[in-house]
């Protein structure tokens, strides 16, 4: 293989996902030079995540993306309840415009990122990897090749003053670095169907159904399509039996995970988003937690205190997965205790719902909407 002439830059970030770009904007704003390296040759043909929450947002003006961004979502302007059959209920919440979640497939919000990151002068470089063998990287500033998928393609010499690793679950940086990963895996797989519908009848962008078979998110993520985010396949199923379907357009069955880094990096190499911390889907934080990361990072490299990152970011992705797990073993977990407390809690909610609990549960939802808002 051939070699490229050797690039210089101030950041090089591994990952052109959404944790990624946010970085490199963030860091081409601060007049750095940056350059984003991913190993697909185009983004992913999915998406894993579908929720931007109104913190993230909020925290995401500076950039210059969240007009486009909310022109592109749906807001998150209520749920609708079906338990067990029985009549639904409508809980209202705070809107997309006014600040509140929005829901935006992982795609477009890439597309939309990765639009801002080259209007900056960003350097993006699709179909290379990232490959140093394991605990060889010592953190400090140099040069590294990357190497091309296509073997007819140069090889890419850069020299840098940071590395970012930004490339998820299975991180080559954190690997480089030789850094422990800890947690576990859950033994029951989630599942997902993204379908595109004739007409949209819900009367929220959001509903909840609940059955013995499992629990299932329909989620309007444009405006004839909808994510249906279950617990059980089962549950997925049954519900998108309910709906108008024209077409399913993606369908995935995925393993759990819940780890977490032992430490973040060294020198002046280091991690964000899921290569730093992972977990289920329930709560919707994956990629709003890695955005967070991105922006602390930035600041920290700003202000040359990566410290502060550290002991920003690292409690809060610890504690999410935590708490996390306890509630994915609670919604997903095959034990009879999981399975007893599930049919508890849709008992309740028939009970709240049969005696017009909609009163009780409508300032719990805003509740539940506003903390989840604070914790990215």
């Amino acid at each position: 293989m051939r070699h490229d002439s050797e690039l210089d830059t101030d950041a090089l970030i591994i990952g052109a996902g959404p944790t990624g770009l946010t970085l490199g904007i963030a860091l081409l704003l601060q007049g750095k030079r940056v350059r984003v390296i991913d190993k697909h040759l185009e983004g992913l043909p999915y998406s894993r995540a579908i929720l931007i929450n109104g913190e993230t947002m909020r925290s995401l003006e500076p950039l210059g993306v969240c007009a486009s961004l909310r022109a592109a979502g749906q807001p998150v302007d209520g749920i609708e309840l079906h338990v067990d059959g029985a009549a639904p209920c409508t809980l209202h919440g705070a809107t997309g415009a006014s600040g509140g979640p929005l829901l935006l497939p992982q795609v477009l919000t890439e597309q939309i990122l990765c639009e801002r990151y080259l209007q900056l002068g960003g350097a993006l470089h699709r179909g290379y990897r990232f490959e140093l063998p394991e605990g060889s990287c010592d953190g400090s500033a140099g040069a590294v090749d990357l190497l091309p998928i296509d073997a007819s393609q140069p090889v890419l010499a850069v020299q840098y003053l940071w590395l970012f690793g930004c490339d998820g679950m299975d991180s080559a940086v954190r690997s480089a670095l030789g850094l422990t990963w800890r947690g576990r895996s859950q033994r029951e797989p989630g599942h997902a169907i993204d379908a595109r519908l004739r007409q949209w009848t819900g009367r929220t962008n959001v509903a909840l159904h609940a059955s013995a078979a499992g629990f299932a998110l329909i989620l309007r993520i444009a405006p004839l399509t909808v994510r249906i985010a279950g617990t059980t396949a089962a549950q997925c199923h049954q519900v998108l039996r309910q709906l108008p379907v024209e077409a399913i357009t993606w369908e995935s069955s995925f393993n759990i995970q819940f780890r977490s880094a032992d430490c973040y990096g060294k020198g002046q190499t280091w991690l964000a988003g899921d290569a730093t911390h992972v977990h289920s889907p329930i709560g919707g934080r994956g990629l709003n937690m890695g955005m967070a990361d991105a922006l602390a990072l930035a600041e920290a490299v700003a202000r040359q205190d990566i410290d502060a990152y550290v002991a920003q970011r690292k409690p809060v992705a610890a504690r999410w997965v935590r708490i996390n797990y306890g509630m994915s073993r609670v919604l997903m977990g095959s034990a009879l205790w999981s399975q007893l407390l599930r049919w508890a809690l849709r008992f309740c909610v028939r009970l709240l719902l049969a005696g017009g609990g909609e009163r009780l549960l409508q300032p719990l939802f805003v509740r539940i909407i506003r903390v989840n808002e604070t914790q990215a």
